[in-house]
């Protein structure tokens, strides 16, 4: 709808064009809030841009948590949190220069558990929305970010890994028996 003008008078003019980009402003929300009530936007974790997407609201289930994971990328360390209690704080190996572990807020979608403590994931893994970008050519591990043990534990603490963080048996079996999907991971420099 193109604005109205009421008057030739330059402050007629622009507080015609202001209510005239408000209704258009009301007409859009009023317009978002029809369909918000039919579909819920989502974080896909299948796509490498981290993008969002829609579902039919009446499938989704909407649930909170007050756990939270934050990684000091540069310390290394892994702090889960619940509320404003901090529950545990270890070492993780990251990202080695070439391939850094991405930063940015990402969500558990899976809790693994491999059956083999000697596998390149260890015991388990917790795999999160995000994605790796920067990966060597021919990885055939995939994209997706992950918190995971490893056969390796003198690696933790280090920058060796290709992107996700490796942790020792003891903390990724407690992270993994305690997160709830959906847990908020926060990946700080």
């Amino acid at each position: 709808m193109p604005p109205m003008y009421w008057s030739t008078g330059s402050q007629a003019s622009t507080a015609s064009r202001v209510t005239g980009a408000a209704a258009r402003g009301e007409q859009k929300r009023a317009k978002y809030q029809e369909l918000s009530t039919k579909v819920s936007q989502v974080s896909v974790s299948r796509r490498a841009d981290g993008g969002r997407g829609w579902i039919p609201a009446a499938r989704a289930t909407l649930d909170a948590t007050d756990y939270a994971i934050r990684i000091d990328r540069s310390a290394r360390r892994l702090t889960l949190h619940r509320g404003d209690r901090r529950l545990r704080r270890f070492s993780v190996a990251v990202g080695r220069p070439a391939n850094p572990t991405p930063l940015g807020r990402y969500a558990v979608t899976d809790r693994l558990r491999t059956g083999r403590a000697d596998s390149p994931y260890g015991c388990c893994a917790v795999a999160l929305t995000g994605h790796q970008t920067k990966l060597v050519p021919g990885w055939p591990g995939g994209d997706r970010l992950a918190i995971h043990g490893t056969p390796q534990p003198e690696s933790v603490g280090r920058a060796v890994s290709l992107g996700c963080l490796r942790a020792r048996e003891p903390d990724i079996r407690a992270l993994i028996d305690r997160v709830p999907l959906g847990t908020p991971v926060i990946v700080e420099a």
